[in-house]
This record gives structure tokens, C-alpha cells and sequence, in this order.
């Protein structure tokens, strides 16, 4: 069976549009939201985990249990973070390679077929929200990594305070 060729308008840019990156682009994009997707619902359960778990140290050592457990979970997921944020960031500039080129196509109304133009239009707005994902996925990886070290300092904290308090010899009476 025969693909139907289509019709383009007899301008530059439409002439000489590279398609082959266009196709990588499509796969980049669906890469992305693949692995944001992923990443998004494994961090979200394994966040469900830490705030059960942590109420279970509460209840069963206390504090200092609680501490342990949230910061442990929090620095799973700080290092789970690290992987969507350098891909996406990568992906974005894959884009951003051709997106000038892309657009100009777009604004172009290269493809006579408005059906066909639409696949343009979508991608590029597709893009745009593919670029606005990238700097979300890095500040949510600073906000991990320093919530990990805010949780950190209290369970340091605790642990020096239980050492202090167990060299401490008490009186029997």
C-alpha cells in the first residue's frame, strides 16, 4: 500500500525541512513523558511509604525513628530524581536543536493538508510544555537533595545526643 504524497508550499524552509529529525524529536517527546511518568509514580509511592513509615517510627521508637526512616526515604527519592532531570534536560535540547527550524515550518503552513499541518502545530505546543517540564524536574531534584539535608541534621543530632547520653554514668540508688 502507497503512502499518499503530500503537497508543500514552494517555499525555502519547507523545501529543505529535515523530517528525519523531526521523527527522532516525536520519539525524544514520547521518551520523556514515558519516564516522567515513570519517575512521577514511583516517587509519589515510595513519598506514601515515608510518610507511613514514618508514622510507624513515631509509634515505635519515637522521634528519632521517625527521623531515620523520612530521611531515608527522602534520599531515595533525591537519587531518583537525578535520572528524569538530566533525561529530560536532554531531550529538551535535543529539541531545541531544530525547534527554530520546526517552527518556521509551522508558521509557514508548509504541508497544504491542514490535517497534516496540525501534526506540526501539536508538536510544537507538545515541545513548549516538554521545555517547562525540564526546570520543574530540576528544582524538584534541589528540593529533594535539600531536604535530605535538612533531615539529616536532626537525625546527626539525635544520634550524637543518644551516644552523649549512654557514655553518661547514672547514679543507682
Amino acid at each position: 500500500m502507497a503512502i499518499p504524497r503530500r503537497d508543500i508550499n514552494n517555499l525555502s524552509p519547507c523545501l529543505t525541512f529535515n523530517f528525519q529529525a523531526f521523527l527522532d524529536g516525536t520519539d525524544s517527546l514520547h521518551s520523556s513523558r514515558k519516564i516522567t511518568t515513570g519517575f512521577s509514580i514511583t516517587i509519589i509511592v515510595l513519598l506514601r511509604i515515608a510518610i507511613a513509615g514514618s508514622i510507624l517510627g513515631i509509634l515505635n521508637y519515637g522521634l528519632e525513628g521517625a527521623i531515620l526512616v523520612f530521611g531515608g526515604f527522602m534520599l531515595l527519592i533525591a537519587i531518583l530524581t537525578i535520572p528524569p532531570a538530566a533525561v529530560t534536560a536532554n531531550i529538551n535540547r535535543d529539541i531545541a536543536t531544530f525547534q527554530a527550524e520546526l517552527s518556521s515550518v509551522t508558521n509557514l503552513k508548509c504541508l497544504v493538508d491542514t490535517d497534516a499541518q496540525q501534526v506540526f502545530t501539536d508538536f510544537v505546543e507538545t515541545a513548549a510544555v516538554a521545555t517547562r517540564v525540564v526546570p520543574l524536574w530540576k528544582w524538584y531534584t534541589m528540593g529533594c537533595w535539600i531536604s535530605v539535608v535538612v533531615a539529616g541534621i536532626p537525625a546527626v543530632y539525635f544520634n550524637e545526643i543518644q551516644k552523649l547520653s549512654s557514655n553518661v554514668p547514672h547514679d543507682v540508688h
